[in-house]
């Protein structure tokens, strides 16, 4: 009968739930990150562009030159 070895009862490595709890804790923190970058990026965007809407003016009626008759 063959007997088992005392290492073989114990995992591989004790610490894969920390770290697959790291793993995702750092996923999370980077998503978030993420998406705040986003919407700060969307948000300036949308004041810059209300900005440059406000600030342009209309074109005056260009006088043109009479053609020769």
């Amino acid at each position: 009968m063959a007997t088992l070895h005392p290492h073989a009862l114990t995992p591989a490595h004790p610490d894969d739930g920390t770290r697959v709890r790291r793993w995702c804790v750092l996923a999370i923190v980077a998503a978030v990150l993420l998406g705040t970058y986003v919407a700060g990026v969307a948000w300036v965007t949308r004041q810059v562009e209300a900005g440059v809407d406000r600030s342009l003016q209309p074109l005056a009626e260009v006088v043109r030159d009479r053609p020769a008759q």
